[in-house]
This record gives structure tokens, sequence and C-alpha cells, in this order.
């Protein structure tokens, strides 16, 4: 019941919970609000079960909205129903900043079946750059895996038709870095968790699991370093195009 409580009270304030230490923290903030609330000191037992069942549904529910949201959105785009796929992209690239990078992905593979290009190659680009994001504040490194599974399975076609229209190519890079920095990232992060090792028991010396994702005072920084590199790598791929006789 304790920890359906916990996680009700993190889903109402958006607390994030990544750790042994984070769950206590949480508790304890939680009890002394609740200590403050003389209705629940009145209450009898019978009513505090109801109140325990009440919040272990909505809290239940919640969770499964929330896996829900992203395995809904990918079904929709890989629908054989063509009504279906154009919903779908028409919801994700309205609130792109709700979805998951292997969403957006997805979106991209389906725009480039449908001749939309340049569409393609920005949702691509946009969905590599926050995976990256990411997979850099996630503290499992053997997390970042998933990154280069999503870049193999979509990437293909879309690299084939962006290094062919380079011009476009460096457009869309500055752009997807300024959408980037502007949009908020309003999707659940701890997607690419699952796709590392720690997700599997790792623990953390005697203090139960290890935090898998780094702290969030961090992400800040991490995310415009994110960009730096992903400008800066995208730049010596460029120069090293320009070396080639072929492209001379």
């Amino acid at each position: 019941m304790t920890a359906y409580v916990l996680s009700s009270w993190v889903l109402v304030q958006g607390t994030r919970i990544d750790s042994p230490q984070s769950i206590r923290a949480v508790r304890d903030r939680m009890r002394v609000r609740l200590a403050q609330q003389p209705q629940l000191a009145r209450m009898g037992a019978a009513e505090r079960q109801r109140l325990g069942e009440a919040l272990i549904y909505h809290t239940v529910l919640n969770l499964a909205n929330s896996a829900h949201f992203a395995r809904s959105a990918l079904q929709a785009l890989g629908s054989p129903d063509a009504a279906t796929r154009q919903r779908a992209i028409a919801q994700v690239q309205e609130a792109p900043q709700r979805y998951a990078p292997p969403v957006l992905y997805a979106l991209s593979h389906v725009l480039m079946q449908q001749g939309r290009n340049d569409q393609a190659m920005f949702w691509f680009y946009a969905g590599q750059l926050r995976g990256r994001y990411d997979a850099n504040r996630c503290a499992d490194v053997s997390a970042r895996q998933a990154i280069a599974v999503l870049n193999q399975r979509y990437g293909g076609p879309i690299n084939q038709y962006a290094f062919r229209h380079l011009p476009q190519l460096e457009k869309t890079v500055q752009e997807v870095l300024a959408w980037d920095r502007r949009t908020p990232h309003d999707y659940d992060h701890r997607w690419i968790n699952l796709h590392g090792m720690g997700a599997f028991g790792a623990s953390g010396g005697g203090e139960g699991p290890a935090a898998l994702s780094l702290p969030e005072a961090q992400w800040p920084a991490i995310a415009e370093q994110t960009r730096v590199d992903y400008l800066k790598g995208f730049q010596e791929a460029m120069a090293r195009m320009g070396r080639r006789p072929d492209q001379r």
C-alpha cells in the first residue's frame, strides 16, 4: 500500500524518483504534508482503506496510460490503414514534445514512405538528437545502445536522401537544434533505461538499486553539451565528405 501511495504522490507532485535516496526523501516530505491535514487524523480505518484503494486505482491507471500513450502512437504510425496513419502523423506533429524519441523515429519512417522527404529528415534527426540527450542523462551506459538500434532500423533511406541533398541537410540540422532548444521534453525520458543492464537488477553497494538517471540538476548542461557535440559531429562528417574526390 505504501508503495502505491508514494507513486500517487509522485504523479500528483510531478516529482521524479530514480534511487532509494530520492524515494526516502519523497516519503518524508509526504509524511510531513499529510501530518498537516487534520481531516486525515479524524479518518477511521475503513475510510483510510477506501482512500488507499482509490490511490492505488488512480496510480495504476496513470502508469498504464503513460506506457499506453507511446505504444499507441507507434502502433498507429505503423497501421495498415491510411487514415489511422494520417491521424497519428497529425497528432505527433501537433505536440511532438509529448513523444519519446522512438515515436519521432517512427514518424520519420512513415513520412519517408509518403515521399515527404524533407519532413522525414527533420523528424529523424530530431529523434536522434533527443535520443542522444536521453542516453547522456542515463546513468547506465549500456542503455545507450538503444540509439544505435533506432538509427539502424530507421536511418538507411533517410541518410541516403540526406547526403544526396547536402544544402537541405545542413539547413535541417540547424532547424533541429533550434527546435530542440525551444521545445520542452514532456515525455518520460526513462524509456531508454529499460534498454540497459541496470534495469535488470544492478545494485548500488548495498543501498538498493542504483540510480538509472543522472541528477536532474545536471540535465540543462547535458542537453546543451549534447547539442554542441551533435553539431560538431555533423560538421566533422561534412568536412570528411568535402575531402572526397567525388564531392569536390
